[in-house]
């Protein structure tokens, strides 16, 4: 009697306490959310220790326990988009903000989110393709898409929504860009760029250098390397620069 009651209550203080926390299940049985709860000295509490009781007027739900008091309140919009973050939910997130009116969150950085989140799981194509309708015209934020293109080396699939009027992003970038046909070999791909693109954003001598060196290191031994001359020649034209023309010779007097 007496050792026996003495060894459970010995046992029950040695028992560590799981953290408590609150399931919420639909009637059909599906777990809808779980929420952990910090409580203060729960390693010492019991199942009867604590007490649950809801406040009609507000909604709110009051969590009580010896040392401490917890209170629950519905989830607000901001509350939504965050849960929607973290399950990486982020079409669903970009449709409760798409209207703006959410407090600490905008189109523009769960869209960010979204976009680096798509890049990690190598799906570029579908991350370029948002860029545009994400970024808009926020010139700072293309330059750091474009560099994260390129850091991943998959730059020459968001060249074709990079913007070249609204806005006009600094010249590296483009020289970027372009450079990164150059890098695979897809030259005609990149002449294809240099002929649709603003002379003035595609003249840049430091890319007339790259593409110099690119013809040297490839001559002869690539089926398009006549077609970088012309590429080159084209540089040249938009700087004005006829006398080192690959057809300079070409060029009366």
């Amino acid at each position: 009697g007496i050792n026996a009651e003495y060894g459970k209550q010995w046992y029950q203080r040695r028992v560590r306490a799981i953290r408590p926390c609150v399931r919420i299940t639909a009637f059909s049985g599906q777990e809808l959310s779980l929420e952990e709860l910090s409580i203060r000295g729960f390693e010492s509490c019991k199942a009867n220790d604590y007490n649950m009781s809801v406040l009609a007027v507000d909604h709110y739900v009051y969590i009580s326990a010896p040392g401490d008091l917890i209170i629950a309140k519905p989830r607000d919009t901001t509350d939504k988009v965050e849960w929607l973050r973290s399950k990486h939910r982020y079409e669903e997130a970009l449709e409760i903000v798409r209207d703006g009116g959410v407090e600490k969150h905008s189109y523009k950085s769960v869209g960010q989110l979204y976009l680096a989140y798509l890049r990690d799981r190598g799906q570029y194509e579908t991350c370029a393709r948002l860029c545009k309708d994400i970024i808009g015209e926020d010139g700072e934020a293309w330059n750091r898409e474009i560099l994260a293109f390129h850091n991943c080396k998959k730059l020459t699939i968001l060249c074709q929504y990079i913007p070249i009027h609204k806005p006009r992003l600094d010249a590296w970038t483009y020289e970027l860009a372009l450079s990164s046909f150059l890098q695979i070999h897809e030259f005609k791909q990149f002449g294809e760029y240099l002929e649709k693109w603003p002379p003035e954003i595609c003249g840049q001598k430091a890319l007339i250098n790259y593409l110099v060196g690119v013809v040297k290191e490839v001559k002869n031994t690539h089926p398009d390397y006549v077609y970088l001359f012309k590429c080159l020649a084209l540089l040249y034209e938009y700087n004005e620069d006829y006398i080192n023309s690959p057809y300079s010779e070409l060029i009366p007097c």
